[in-house]
């Protein structure tokens, strides 16, 4: 048996539970961009849904997906810690070309209502 403690499966059930749903919860966010999209005009279906659609461009579906894209650019840096953590040099790139990506898409996107938002995250990228 590989588990030699209670503590040993009860922590090895809980990774487990916590990697199932990192890995649907992006699935489920671009689910109900989806599913909802065509009501976002609704302020009461707004408030329904809380804060997948805080603040951004409602008309356009682009805008839409940031955070599902956020969702899946932390899973790839995470998962490129984990399982290239000998490849240091990989991980500077993948994480090079995840921001340029990101930067790319909120130039021309420019997902969020106001123009000061964007231009936060436009700065926070340039940071990286």
């Amino acid at each position: 048996m590989i588990w030699k403690t209670r503590s040993d499966v009860v922590a090895s059930v809980v990774t487990i539970i916590i990697v199932i749903l990192v890995g649907i919860f992006p699935g489920l966010a671009y689910f109900l961009v989806k599913k909802n999209h065509e009501q976002l005009r609704d302020k009461e279906k707004i408030k329904e849904i809380g804060t997948i659609y805080y603040e951004f461009k409602i008309g356009s579906t682009p805008a839409l997906h940031f955070n599902v894209i956020q969702m899946l650019r932390r899973l790839l840096i995470a998962l490129t810690a984990v399982f290239m953590k000998q490849y240091s040099f990989a991980q500077v790139q993948i994480v090079i070309l995840n921001s340029n990506f990101m930067l790319f898409y909120l130039l021309n996107v420019r997902p969020f209502a106001e123009n000061f938002n964007n231009n936060l995250e436009i700065f926070n990228e340039m940071c990286i």
